[in-house]
C-alpha cells in the first residue's frame, strides 16, 4: 500500500489549541498530514497569510512530530486533496451542534470527489469550547489571558507576550519602591522593541527574570541584579563592540531617574559589564549574573535551536560563512571552559545540556 495522506484544511485565523489537538491525533492515524491554510480573497482575516502560516508552522513544530507539513492553498479542499494525493479530508468537530453542518460539507466533497473520505476528529475535552472566532473576539476586547486558548506562536504574533513582558518589567521597577517607575519601564521596554532585534528582546529579559526568581533568595543584592538584568542588553548594535559599556551607562541613567543612590547605579553597571564575558566575576552576585546571561545555552534542544535562528536573524547582514565561523569560535570558547557555569545552582541545572547543545551546534556550523 502507498503512503496514507490526509489533509486538514482551514483558515486558522488564528490556530488554536483545539486545532493542535486535531493535528496531533491525525498524525497518529496517517503517514502524512498536510495542514492546508486556506487563502480566500473574499474573507478579511485578522492575520495575514504569512502571519497565519508562520503561527501554524511554529505551533506544529512545538508538537515535535515529523509527519505534518503546512501548505497554503486557494480553491476547494477537494482540489488540494487531489493535489496532495490524499485519501482523507480531516474535519474538526467541537460541538454536536456542528455535526449537521459538517455532514453537509462532507457530502458535498464526496459528490465532487467520491474517492476521498472524511474523518471527524474532536479536540480534547478541555479545548472543546475553543474556536478562532472566540479568540478573535477576546483579542478585540483586549483580553490578554489567552494561554488556555492558543499556542505561544499566536501569543507572540498578536503582541500578547510583548505586553506581558512589559508588565513584568514595570513590576520589577515598582518593586524598588521609587518614583518614576513607569517612565523608566517605558524607556527600557522601548529599547527591547527595536525592529532589528530577534533574540535580544523582551522575551529574553523575561527568560532571565525567570532564572533570577529561582536564585534571588540567595543573592546579596537582588534589586541590583534585577536592575542589571533589565538593562544588560538595552543598547544592542550588532555592528558595535561596546554594547555592554553603553548598556551600563544607560542603566546608571535609569537609576538616576528612579532617584536611587549613585552607588546603586555603579553596582548595577558593574554587573552588566561582567556579561561581556572577558573578565572573571569577583563576587557571587556577579557570578549569578553571568550564569543567568548564559542560561539559554542549557535550554532544551528545540528552544536552543530557536534562539540560534533568532541570533542569526540579527546578523542577516553577515555572510553565512562568516557568521558560522565566528559563532562556532564563540561557542567553542564556552565549551573549552572547565565549567560553563560558575555557580553550583546553574551548573547542576544546565551544564550537561549546555555542553550537548554547544557540541552539536559547533558541528553543524562547521559542516
Amino acid at each position: 500500500m502507498g503512503e496514507k495522506v490526509a489533509i486538514y484544511p482551514g483558515t486558522f485565523d488564528p490556530i488554536t489549541l483545539g486545532h493542535l489537538d486535531v493535528i496531533q491525533t491525525s498524525s497518529h492515524l496517517f503517514d502524512k498530514v498536510v495542514v492546508g491554510l486556506l487563502i480566500n480573497s473574499s474573507k478579511k482575516p485578522r492575520f495575514t497569510e504569512d502571519e497565519r502560516k508562520k503561527m501554524v508552522e511554529e505551533a506544529v513544530a512545538d508538537l515535535d512530530i515529523n509527519n505534518v507539513a503546512v501548505k497554503t492553498f486557494k480553491g476547494l479542499a477537494v482540489e488540494m486533496a487531489r493535489q496532495e494525493k490524499a485519501i482523507t479530508i480531516i474535519r474538526g468537530l467541537r460541538l454536536t451542534t456542528e455535526y449537521e453542518s459538517e455532514l453537509s460539507v462532507i457530502f458535498n466533497n464526496q459528490i465532487l470527489e467520491p474517492g476521498i473520505s472524511a474523518v471527524l476528529i474532536p479536540p480534547r475535552q478541555e479545548h472543546i469550547h475553543i474556536s478562532s472566532t472566540v479568540v478573535r473576539e477576546l483579542m478585540d476586547f483586549g483580553h490578554s489571558d489567552l494561554d488556555k486558548y492558543v499556542p505561544q506562536a499566536v501569543l507572540e504574533q498578536a503582541g500578547v507576550l510583548e505586553n506581558r513582558y512589559g508588565a513584568r518589567v514595570l513590576k520589577v521597577c515598582h518593586r524598588l519602591f521609587v518614583a518614576n517607575a513607569l517612565l523608566v519601564c517605558n524607556a527600557i521596554v522601548k529599547c527591547y522593541q527595536e525592529p532589528h532585534r530577534a533574540y535580544h528582546t523582551l522575551k529574553n529579559i523575561d527568560d532571565c527574570l525567570n532564572e533570577f526568581d529561582g536564585v534571588k533568595h540567595i543573592l546579596h543584592h537582588p534589586n541590583a541584579v534585577a536592575m542589571a538584568i533589565l538593562c544588560h542588553d538595552a543598547v544592542y548594535d550588532v555592528r558595535a563592540k561596546d554594547n555592554e559599556e553603553k548598556s551600563a551607562e544607560f542603566a546608571e541613567e535609569m537609576v538616576r531617574m528612579l532617584g536611587l543612590p549613585e552607588s546603586f547605579g555603579e553596582h548595577v553597571a558593574k554587573l552588566i559589564l561582567v556579561t561581556k564575558h572577558n573578565v572573571p566575576p569577583d563576587n557571587s552576585d556577579a557570578e549569578f549574573m553571568v550564569d543567568i546571561d548564559l542560561a539559554s545555552l542549557g535550554y532544551p534542544e528545540r528552544e536552543f535551536n530557536k534562539n540560534t535562528a533568532r541570533i542569526r536573524a540579527e546578523y542577516n547582514w553577515v555572510s553565512k560563512e562568516t557568521f558560522n565561523r565566528e559563532r562556532a569560535k564563540l561557542l567553542q570558547s564556552f565549551l573549552d571552559r572547565p565549567s560553563i557555569y560558575l555557580t553550583e545552582f546553574f551548573h547542576n541545572k544546565y551544564e550537561a545540556q549546555a555542553r550537548k547543545n554547544l557540541a552539536r551546534a559547533i558541528k553543524q556550523l562547521l559542516e
